[in-house]
Formats: structure tokens, sequence, C-alpha cells
């Protein structure tokens, strides 16, 4: 006669293997496993008249773990849902279309539970997954700083070649037009896609944080993000054009600036912003623009970038277009914005919630995303807005390190 046993099942996340897992000095995937806390978990069995028998989705706890009273009769599949609860929010995993559905990995088939007993996930390429690698990251990301932001949603999809989404197979994205509702305050479709094309931004944990930052910067003001890319500037010399934007090319300041905040979150996620060190991973870039990428993709997001194997410095601590390209007026670096953020946050003292403030009464959704002929009130308007939103020693310490940095170059007018 089938006795209901009370079994335990737990996951970790094992190893897995981001291209970048040991950069930052606070993460918790350096170390070999993490467990895999408040994802789902569901145990299936499918009978030979092919009735499937589920039980209802458990929350995994802090250690990972979930406990299921079962029947004994027969064997279950054990299904990680690519699902986590982080506060009143939720972050999934999903095959995108005009109803997402929920994806998940198999940890194992077959499993005859006993009562009592604990089990563990042993298969390590079924946790090592996309989907899951993203999960994970976008669930240590919400739980380190979730911008305030309650009560959401946060769909991502892992189409490979998803153009449609993003304009390039290569890249990823969050698309800030895809439809939302202010009734509900969610979005209708899939906001945020991360290839997991050649380029396996999937296996990035910084990127995928970057791309979150930008639908939490998105929702902690509400609208869409006025920018402009650096496709239609001509004249700035070795800093770009370019096809896409990268931490050193120069850009209209709108887009350096929602680059540079998205890049911002991603560096207090993966680092102790409590302390002034910072590392930040990218593709190899050109830095000292000799026409030539650099071998290594980790370097500082605070002081110099410096070759790790030969020690050269390829740029200064500050202002790298002022020292690379050619100090333009009108636009910017948002390798220059990242670092005047983390400096306010470390140096300054300036609490996380000062950037929500800073960002959400700056108005984004208002600035003029391109450069105007006449010059540079509008091509100014992110540095300005900002500026404006400040007062006394806060400002006083903003317009020195802005200058610093070189965000503000004359003729910046702040009101």
């Amino acid at each position: 006669m089938p006795v209901i046993v009370n079994a335990t099942y737990c996951v970790d996340y094992e190893n897995l293997n981001y291209t970048d897992r040991t950069v930052g000095t606070a993460n918790q995937f350096e170390s070999l496993t993490a467990p895999a806390r408040k994802a789902k978990l569901r145990l299936r069995y499918e009978n030979p008249s092919n009735h499937i028998i589920e039980t209802n989705d458990q929350d995994l706890d802090n250690n990972g773990c979930a406990t299921f009273n079962v029947v004994d009769d027969h064997p279950w599949d054990v299904w990680l849902m690519l699902q986590a609860k982080v506060g009143t929010n939720t972050v999934r995993i999903v095959q995108n279309g005009a109803n997402p559905a929920v994806k998940h990995v198999v940890l194992t088939t077959g499993l005859d539970v006993a009562p009592g007993v604990t089990y563990n996930n042993t298969t390590w390429d079924a946790i090592n997954n996309n989907g899951v690698r993203v999960l994970a990251a976008a669930e240590y990301a919400l739980r380190r700083w979730d911008l305030g932001v309650t009560n959401k949603t946060i769909d991502i999809d892992l189409i490979p070649g998803d153009a449609d989404a993003c304009g390039n197979p290569e890249i990823s994205c969050f698309n800030d037009t895809t439809p939302y509702s202010s009734l509900t305050g969610q979005f209708l479709a899939t906001p945020m896609h991360i290839s997991d094309d050649t380029i396996e931004h999937d296996r990035q944990k910084f990127t995928i944080a970057h791309e979150l930052g930008h639908l939490l910067w998105w929702w902690a003001n509400g609208s869409i993000q006025s920018t402009a890319y650096e496709d239609g500037l001509t004249g700035v010399g070795v800093c770009g054009p370019s096809l896409y934007h990268d931490l050193n090319t120069l850009e209209y300041p709108s887009a350096a600036v929602v680059e540079a905040i998205a890049d911002f979150y991603a560096a207090v996620i993966w680092n102790n912003d409590s302390q002034p060190t910072c590392e930040y991973d990218t593709d190899g870039l050109d830095w000292n623009r000799d026409n030539t990428p650099e071998t290594f993709s980790t370097h500082s997001c605070d002081g110099a970038i410096v070759d790790p194997m030969t020690l050269a410095v390829f740029t200064n601590a500050t202002d790298y277009s002022g020292q690379y390209c050619g100090g333009s007026d009108y636009n910017a670096v948002q390798l220059d914005w990242l670092r005047l953020f983390w400096n306010l946050r470390t140096d300054n003292a300036w609490a996380r919630t000062a950037f929500r403030d800073l960002w959400n009464n700056a108005n984004p959704h208002t600035w003029i995303a391109t450069e105007p002929a006449s010059g540079a009130s509008a091509a100014l308007m992110p540095y300005n807005a900002m500026t404006s939103t400040l007062s006394g020693g806060t400002r006083t310490t903003w317009e020195a390190q802005a200058a610093s940095h070189g965000v503000a170059r004359s003729p910046a007018t702040a009101p």
C-alpha cells in the first residue's frame, strides 16, 4: 500500500562556469557551490498511461532545500523551475511569447524517495545550464540591491538570435519600448533579453547584472529613458563612432549616463561597495587606442586600467575622455560616469538610496537625447539635470567629482 513519506531535496548552484566567475570583491559564485535559494522545485511523475502527477512548486529555503510529502509507490522526476522569489519581486527565465512559460531543468529522473532522507542534486551538467546561470546571477543581484523596486515580475528570455528583441543576435538588452501597463505596473511582454548565441552573455554575470540594472533604473523613474548612441556622431576621432557602445566609446551624454548607471549597478552587485576597490569585467577593449584590443577583460572601475600580466598602465584614474578622446565638450564616455558614481559611493559615502533619488529627480525621460547644433545646453542635460537636484555640500562634492572625471566640461551650464 502506498505510504506518504516526507523527503527533502536540496539544490546547489554547483561550480557555475561564468567566464567572469571570480571577478569582483563580493560575490557568491567565486566558491564552487552556492545554495539555490528561493528558486522553485517540482516533483513530477508520468505513469504508463501518460497521466501526469505533479506536486505544487515548493520554494527552496535559504539553504537551497525544500521538503515534500509524496507517495512512495513510484519514482519521481525532480524539476528545478527557473523562477525565484526575492523579497516581493519574482524573477523568471521564460520562453518568450504571448504567454511566457517558465523554463525548467530536470535535475533527477526516477528518484525513489524514502522517509526522512535528504537528497542533493548530483548532475552538474543539468545545473550548469544557461537559464540556471542567468537566474542565479539575477537572484543574487536582486538580493544585493533591488533599488527599492517592489512587487514586480521580472521576465528574462534566452532566445538565441533574438534579433527582434535587441536588433542583433549578438547583443543583450533591456528593451525599454516593451509594452507596459501603468495600471498593473508590469510589462506586457518580456523586457529583458540575454543572448546565449555565440558570445554567450549567459556566462557573463556582469552583463546579466548590467541589463537587470537597466530594468531596475527604468522602474526607479517609471518612464522610458531618453537616449541616443554614438552612431550619429562625426568627427570624434579615435573614440568613435563604433557599431555598439562600450565602456570607452564616446557617446552622446544621455547614452553614456544611462549605460554607466547600469554599469554602476553591476559594479555594486559584484563588489563590496563599502570599499574603494572595484573590479569589472567586459570583453577585451582597446584601452590605449592603438587599434589592438587588449588581451585582458578584467579591469578596475575605480582607478587606472592596468594590464594584469605586464602591469602596463593604459589609462589614468579619472578622465578617459580627456586622455584619449580629445576632451569633447558635448560628448561623454561611460567609464568616466561609472567612476564618478563609484567614487561618490565609496569616497564620499553616498548612500545607495541617494543614487536612486538622484536618478528619479533628474527625470531621464525628459532629457533631449541628441546633441543640438546650437551647443551644450541639451547635450549636457543629464549633468545639468542631476546637478539641479542637489544643494549645499552635496552639490559641491558632486561638482568637484564630476569635473575630475571629465563629465562636466565647459561650457556646462548647470542652473
